[in-house]
């Protein structure tokens, strides 16, 4: 019985982080994020102008803004 409620404990504290963090994610963010990078990778490739630096910079702080890095988060 004690172990059942250790395994509820935990998965109670999981499921509560896990909440916290897909609050703080933003998927659009992330996926423009990730297509801004592979366009950077393929104009450092294949391009001859230098697009490239800017665009991951872009990319950057598309992935700042998608993981929730920005502002101030209050904890309830």
């Amino acid at each position: 019985v004690l172990v059942f409620y250790m395994f509820l404990f935990v998965m109670v504290s999981f499921d509560s982080t896990l909440l916290f963090y897909l609050d703080r994610t933003h998927m659009l963010e992330i996926i423009i994020g990730t297509y801004i990078f592979f366009c950077a990778l393929y104009d450092f490739n294949y391009g001859h102008n230098h697009f490239y630096i800017f665009l991951f910079l872009q990319s950057t702080t598309f992935f700042i803004m998608g993981f929730g890095y920005v502002g101030i988060h209050v904890p309830s």
